[in-house]
């Protein structure tokens, strides 16, 4: 399984970071990846297993360095690092971790401000008004298939209330 990943670089390397990084630090989450490659012992294939390994295993102020889900979706957005760590647990083990294409943010999301569908929902809202207002005739009122709902039954017990009185004043006229 090989989806296409459209975040960071899928080639990237340690030696790609060492700008970032120092050789202290990178020498502290290579020894403590080594250590969870004993742990899992090749059980695993997938990535997010393994991610939740090294989260728990580095130090706080390495953890940043481990990618975020995305908030919108709550899906993995690999970056560089990740990527980084995948090549080295290949390089070392021979497995080819993967992320499963469910759990992997989507190329094509498209993010929406907060609020964004209130503005669809008034726009149609003042059609609805402008279109009754223009036709000069009342709503009619349409049930869903089956049996009405308790709201709709105390709005059709309303409605035969009202249509009664009425019959009953216009028939003393």
């Amino acid at each position: 399984m090989n989806p296409v990943v459209p975040f960071g670089n899928p080639n990237c390397v340690f030696e790609d970071l060492k700008d970032n990084l120092s050789e202290e630090t990178l020498k502290i989450i290579k020894d403590h990846i080594d250590y969870i490659i004993l742990i899992v012992d090749g059980s695993t294939d997938n990535w997010i297993p393994i991610k939740q390994y090294l989260q728990r295993a580095l130090p706080y102020s390495l953890k940043s360095l481990l990618s975020h889900r995305d908030p919108a979706t709550r899906k993995q957005k690999p970056n560089d690092f990740d990527f980084a760590v995948m090549n080295y647990w290949k390089e070392k083990t021979g497995v080819v971790l993967f992320i499963p294409e469910e759990k992997l943010h989507p190329a094509d999301h498209t993010y929406r401000p907060k609020g964004w569908n209130i503005v669809i929902h008034n726009e149609l809202k003042s059609q609805d008004k402008h279109k009754r207002e223009n036709d000069g005739k009342e709503k009619e009122y349409k049930f869903r298939k089956g049996r009405p709902t308790r709201n709709e039954q105390i709005i059709i017990n309303y409605f035969i209330k009202n249509s009664c009185e009425r019959s009953d004043s216009s028939a003393e006229e």
